[in-house]
């Protein structure tokens, strides 16, 4: 390996390990207000367009769920259905994700295109998804935009509400990773 590539090397690094260690460092006080750098969701974002939108649902297992439920937590909104070869790939690396980042501060909000909410729940049980799991309704896909033209397709909006990535494709789980602990999430 030549000298160029060792120091970029060591600087992606750094950098992932800065973004890292600042993402450990914010938490949320029971007044909700954020401890770091950013404010909580629905402090920061006010119904732009590239805000977390405004929802209520409720998920397969019963929880009634709303944006505040995600106030001031990077949230990743995954459109995925039970028949779709690349949404079933990603799920483990969803759940990987989820696992490792969950107690600090980290969502997912998976709404399923089809099925019923008991074959989605049964779906999710089968598959080991103890992440957020919904079925799609009309006004959940007018919140987010309308229905998506491909599956999966995900969202990352960070800690401070707004839309910080957006894939229409599978994920990786390096590349969930890479892309949350370099601090993209934090920041537009």
């Amino acid at each position: 390996m030549n000298a160029r590539a060792v120091i970029f090397s060591g600087i992606v690094v750094l950098v992932g390990l800065g973004g890292f260690l600042l993402f450990q460092a914010t938490s949320v006080t029971s007044s909700g207000v954020r401890v770091g750098h950013m404010p909580v969701a629905s402090a920061a974002c006010h119904d732009d367009d590239d805000c977390l939108p405004d929802f209520s649902v409720r998920a397969v297992d019963g929880r009634e769920l709303t944006r505040a439920d995600f106030a001031g937590k990077t949230v990743l909104v995954n459109f995925w259905a039970t028949w779709c070869g690349p949404c079933v790939k990603e799920i483990p690396a969803l759940q990987s994700t989820y696992d490792k980042l969950s107690g600090q501060g980290f969502a997912i909000l998976a709404i399923a295109q089809d099925g019923t909410e008991d074959s989605i729940a049964q779906f999710a049980i089968d598959h080991h998804m103890t992440y957020a799991v919904v079925r799609s309704t009309a006004q959940l896909e007018q919140a987010f935009g309308g229905r998506p033209q491909f599956l999966p397709t995900s969202f990352l909006y960070g800690p401070d509400g707004h839309l910080k990535q957006q894939w229409q494709r599978g994920l990786a789980e390096q590349e969930l990773a890479t892309v949350l602990v370099s601090g993209a999430a934090g920041s537009k």
